[in-house]
């Protein structure tokens, strides 16, 4: 039922927003726990102006190879290849990373940008 809503809304959100130019996506995750013991991460996306979240992604440790180092590249990584067919969007801000730069750079020539 949750899920269900959830789509529902989220394909109402990304009809409205494919009438804009410029989007801003913002993204960020967030760890189960502090340091290298985390075992979830939660990475969100949102919609800087409307402040929308437009989806999310929970990657498990294991599906990293057990580093929680990884974990936040994979929940945007997930994420960005979902958007690229959905929304096109003109700036992606998230922390200043060097590992999600450089997955932002290497995945440029698929993403649909203004």
């Amino acid at each position: 039922m949750v899920k269900e809503i959830w789509n529902e809304m989220n394909s109402l959100v990304t009809g409205i927003l494919k009438g804009y130019d410029d989007l801003c996506l913002c993204g960020d995750g967030r760890n189960d726990s502090p340091g290298h013991s985390a075992r979830y991460c939660v990475y969100t996306l949102m919609e800087h102006a409307s402040k929308v979240v437009m989806d999310m992604a929970v990657v498990d440790k294991r599906e990293t190879g057990g580093n929680s180092v990884v974990m936040e590249k994979e929940g945007l990584r997930r994420l960005l290849e979902k958007m690229a067919s959905v929304l096109p969007f003109s700036e992606l801000a998230t922390d200043a990373s060097s590992s999600i730069m450089k997955l932002v750079r290497d995945m440029k020539g698929m993403l649909i940008l203004f």
